[in-house]
Order: C-alpha cells, then sequence, then structure tokens
C-alpha cells in the first residue's frame, strides 16, 4: 500500500465511479481495478461495493478514506516542511497584534528581526484582542501576538508572559494612596476601558461580579491613551498593564496593584492548529527565544 495507491482510492471515492476517476487520473481502467483490488487483498476486506452506476464505500471503506485522507495531509505537510528548511531567507511574514500588546516585546523586537533578515517582508497590524485572532483564522495573517486564553482546538499556542494589571487613578483619589486596591473598593468607581473585544474588559466585568458590583462603565475604547487622559483629569478610573503606560505616564495618574493575584493578562504567539509551520514563521520565533524582552 503506497500514498499513491492511496490518493488514487481517494479519487475514486470523490467521483464515485471507477471509469470516471481512471479518466481523471489517466489511467485504464482495468490498470485502476487492480490497486483497488490490491488495498481489498491487503486490508483483508472490501472496500467498495460495485454496481452498474458506480460504486459505494464499504463500512471498512468508510474506515480506509478517513485514514487515508489524514495519511496524506500528513506527508504534505512533511514535504512542505522539509522544503521550507531548505528555502533561502526570503518570502513575507505577516504579524497581527493586540493594541499595546507589541510594548511587551518593545518595538525594537520588530526592528532587529526586520534587520537580521532584510529579505523577509515584514507586514505588521494592531487589532483589538479578537480582530488579532479571527485575523489567524481567516488567513490575513500568519500569527498572532495576543492574549490568551484562545480556543486551543484552533491554534497552537507559544506563550508569552504573564503580566500585571494595575488601577490607573488620579492623585487626588483616595485610592491613589493604598498599598494595593481590592475590587470590593472599586464599587462606586467610574471606569473607562478597552472595549468588549478585549480580554482585559471581559476580565474586569468577571472581578467585579466576584465581588457583588456591576461595574459603571462609562468609556470603552480600542487603545489606553483616551483611558489614561480620562484619569488624568480625574474623570475615571481605568485598569492596564504598565508596559501600555510607559510613554503615556503622567505625575497626575498612579498606577495602583491589584490584592487579587489574579488581576493579570497572560499573552503568547497563535497559529493556526491545522497549519504547517512555514520557513519565515520559524525564523520569526527562533528570533523571540533569544530576544531579551523588557517585561
Amino acid at each position: 500500500m503506497t500514498t499513491k495507491d492511496l490518493a488514487y482510492f481517494l479519487e475514486v471515492c470523490r467521483q464515485g465511479s471507477i471509469n470516471a476517476a481512471a479518466r481523471e487520473l489517466y489511467i485504464t481502467t482495468q490498470g485502476l481495478s487492480k490497486i483497488l483490488q490490491k488495498l481489498e487483498t491487503e486490508l483483508g476486506y472490501p472496500i467498495l461495493v460495485r454496481t452498474q452506476t458506480g460504486v459505494t464505500l464499504t463500512d471498512d471503506g468508510k474506515i480506509l478514506e478517513r485514514h487515508a485522507r489524514k495519511i496524506l495531509q500528513q506527508m504534505e505537510g512533511l514535504n512542505f516542511e522539509i522544503a521550507q528548511r531548505h528555502k533561502s531567507h526570503t518570502g513575507r511574514l505577516r504579524i497581527a497584534a493586540s493594541y499595546g500588546l507589541l510594548g511587551l516585546l518593545s518595538p525594537a523586537c520588530i526592528v532587529a528581526f526586520r534587520k537580521k533578515y532584510p529579505d523577509i517582508q515584514v507586514d505588521f497590524s494592531e487589532y483589538t484582542d479578537q480582530r488579532a485572532v479571527e485575523a489567524v483564522w481567516y488567513h490575513e495573517v500568519d500569527v498572532a501576538l495576543t492574549y490568551l486564553p484562545v480556543d486551543t482546538q484552533k491554534y497552537q499556542v507559544r506563550p508569552i508572559a504573564a503580566t500585571k494589571l494595575y488601577l490607573l487613578v488620579h492623585r487626588d483619589n483616595p485610592l491613589s494612596r493604598l498599598p494595593a486596591v481590592t475590587m470590593e473598593q472599586l464599587n462606586g468607581q467610574e471606569f473607562a476601558l478597552q472595549n468588549r473585544e478585549f480580554h482585559l474588559h471581559q476580565l474586569v466585568l468577571k472581578k467585579c461580579r466576584e465581588a457583588g458590583f456591576e461595574p459603571q462603565v462609562v468609556f470603552e475604547t480600542n487603545g489606553v491613551c483616551m483611558c489614561n487622559q480620562l484619569c488624568k483629569l480625574g474623570l475615571t478610573v481605568s485598569v492596564a498593564p504598565a508596559h501600555t503606560m510607559r510613554n503615556l505616564r503622567s505625575p497626575d495618574v498612579v498606577l495602583v496593584p491589584f490584592a487579587d493575584e489574579e488581576m493579570q493578562l497572560h499573552s503568547g504567539l497563535i497559529r493556526k492548529a491545522d497549519e504547517v509551520m512555514t520557513h519565515e514563521m520559524k525564523l520569526f520565533y527562533d528570533f523571540l527565544e533569544t530576544w531579551q524582552r523588557p517585561i
């Protein structure tokens, strides 16, 4: 039994006819029939029911069809991956990142990768958490740097880091003088948050509800700039990872840690689970292994 035999068998399954499959494969009907008979002999059971109008699969034939598809897909992946290993360092890499998350790696990481592999075209885009994941699913990008969790049945995940969250509050707010804040102490505060397409939004809602109250979210946005501005004016409080505030810090805004250790976000690189890692993706993943991230 060879992969070629299995490919011929799958063509018969697709056509529902030995004659039609033989025409598509440019071989004789007799030659194709011999291949099918050989498969049946090796398996020890019939795989096809031959009729005047064509063929149908036996129960054993259906099992063979399912496994034949997997075997051929694996062989295709093997050949592709080997070929990718021996390609020159050229090509294209499309990367998506959740808004603000590139700050975790530092933009210098992308610049350094481009400098090391100048012949690889790197396309970089920023999205909401949800949109970054969808961009991978719909083949708009090759890999996404985003917050977790994601569906591990659909995506392969390489964890990057766990990042603590902080309360952003105006220095005149009594909460700014606390060594750490509990969720219960936020009851009655007005929030500015990233919108519902971000894990941070969902986490804040979850933790507030666990503390027994519904948060008053008065402003939602894609980024943290407007949240910071509202906190700076003393109009709201907000929640953000420290790395997103590096270039936004104001003497009027204080970052207060949470007493709840679960107030953190986990980040990672994701790609589709059923796709082979391309040469360019592997170079990027390997590059990140040696990159010193300022976390």
